[in-house]
């Protein structure tokens, strides 16, 4: 009988254990997307600047969320993007950006379309 209790409070506390880990992924990723808001971008001329030898190419943009209001987005990347395509950019609350992903033109959503002068 101790034995079997044994191997039921350790198997209880392994999936405890494991739960614990796999709950706060899942927590960082719910916060993370709840927090977050998209903005689609057309990349434009970049700054080039250097720092501690390293090159970083700089976006000054104005961005559109999907209804169409317009937010100012700074970007800073190390490869130079390419000019006039389109990015979806999950901003923070606070709009910094967080990441962002190439869209094709067609993706976009009809009020971003409107404010880039898409047919």
């Amino acid at each position: 009988m101790k034995k079997y209790l044994s191997a039921v409070l350790l198997i209880f506390t392994f999936s405890v254990v494991l739960a614990g880990c796999a709950g706060k992924e899942v927590y960082d990723n719910l916060y993370n997307n709840l927090n977050t808001s998209k903005c689609y971008v057309q990349i434009s001329d970049s700054t080039e600047n250097k720092k501690d030898g390293e090159t970083f190419y700089d976006y000054n943009l104005t961005g559109y969320d999907k209804k169409g209001n317009a937010k100012e987005i700074k970007l800073s990347e190390r490869k130079k993007l390419r000019k006039d395509a389109y990015l979806c950019v999950k901003l923070k609350n606070d709009g910094e950006a967080m990441s962002w992903e190439e869209v094709k033109q067609e993706d976009l959503p009809e009020k971003v379309k409107e404010k880039f002068e898409i047919k």
